[in-house]
């Protein structure tokens, strides 16, 4: 059952949660600022948004009015991206002054009229274990606190490395990992998803799981299915959701509306991306229910897919000695 997401005990909102995310990053013309400017007249459920650019592009966390703002550190955006400046890219594609102590600063500078939960610091030079201690430590008393899963640089995680250090995990509202750093197959990824919910269940640490980038029609309902609680991602801004997943935007306007203005016909479907995404939290809980995957899609063949997916998902955790990962609650 998913975890209801709370701030130091105090129950924010129920999950599971779906949540858009904004960068800096996430689309090479267009600036955060003004991309929160175009969506955030219609975004009402918690949102992630990175402290980097509160600090570096004036992002006003005044223009939403969400119950939960999850602070993201910054490393993503810190990662110089040369490619989209070649293509003519905003500057602010260029990575800027950015630390531990900047980010410790931004939140302690922070005013919002929502709840924040702030995410801990990449600190890939240390161990798991010494990324975890330095993250309690800096912990905000004001805001919550989600510990993203790291591994060591040039080295991978594997469950096998974070099982020594489960129960300190209790510390936190959240428990964070990357979609890409979960493993290198979908399936993996999936795996690594369930056999965490199930170690930290056997340990007793009841705390929400968020897939941080894993934010797509097909894949997010099988991330809630294998224990995750909260998934974000940029792809709402980048694609078009539709019943088969996420498509290239222009390609989904020239389909759809082929004589329409590119640039405002792509507003129109990101306004849509977010009923989408939040559809999907109804539809998880509606699965809990009846189990039908009908819920998540009105095309049989996704149906298809998601079944035979989860089917794989269950055998894979049973023979790895895991059970954790969702099944409906029927009779």
């Amino acid at each position: 059952m998913p975890l209801p997401i709370s701030v130091r005990g105090k129950v924010i909102v129920d999950g599971p949660l779906v949540v858009p995310s904004f960068s800096s990053k996430a689309l090479p013309r267009t600036s955060v600022d003004t991309t929160l400017r175009r969506t955030a007249n219609f975004i009402v459920s918690p949102v992630l948004i990175s402290a980097y650019d509160i600090v570096h592009h004036d992002v006003d966390l005044d223009l939403l009015d969400v119950p939960l703002i999850i602070v993201d550190s910054g490393g993503y955006e810190t990662l110089v991206d040369e490619e989209s400046r070649r293509k003519g890219g905003l500057t602010e594609h260029a990575a800027l002054p950015w630390s531990a102590e900047m980010y410790a600063e931004t939140l302690t500078g922070l005013r919002s009229k929502a709840s924040v939960i702030a995410v801990s610091y990449d600190r890939t030079w240390l161990s798991v274990g010494e990324q975890i201690n330095a993250a309690l430590e800096a912990r905000d008393g004001r805001a919550g606190n989600a510990f993203l899963l790291k591994p060591r640089a040039e080295e991978i995680l594997t469950i096998e490395s974070l099982r020594d250090h489960i129960g300190e995990l209790d510390g936190f509202d959240l428990v964070g990992v990357t979609e890409k750093e979960a493993g290198s197959s979908f399936m993996e990824r999936l795996v690594f998803i369930g056999r965490l919910r199930a170690l930290m269940d056997e340990r007793g640490v009841t705390k929400p799981i968020h897939v941080f980038g894993g934010l797509d029609p097909l894949m997010t309902p099988l991330y809630f299915l294998a224990g995750a609680d909260v998934v974000d991602g940029l792809s709402w801004l980048r694609f078009a959701f539709g019943r088969h997943g996420a498509q290239y935007l222009p390609a989904y306007a020239a389909l759809t509306d082929a004589a329409a203005s590119l640039q405002d016909f792509e507003w129109k479907i990101r306004r849509a991306n977010y009923g989408v995404a939040v559809g999907m939290q109804n539809a998880f809980r509606r699965f809990r229910t009846d189990g039908r995957y009908e819920a998540f899609s009105a095309d049989g063949e996704a149906t298809k897919v998601l079944a035979g997916i989860h089917a794989t998902l269950l055998e894979a955790l049973d023979a790895s000695g895991s059970s954790s990962a969702f099944q409906p609650e029927t009779d």
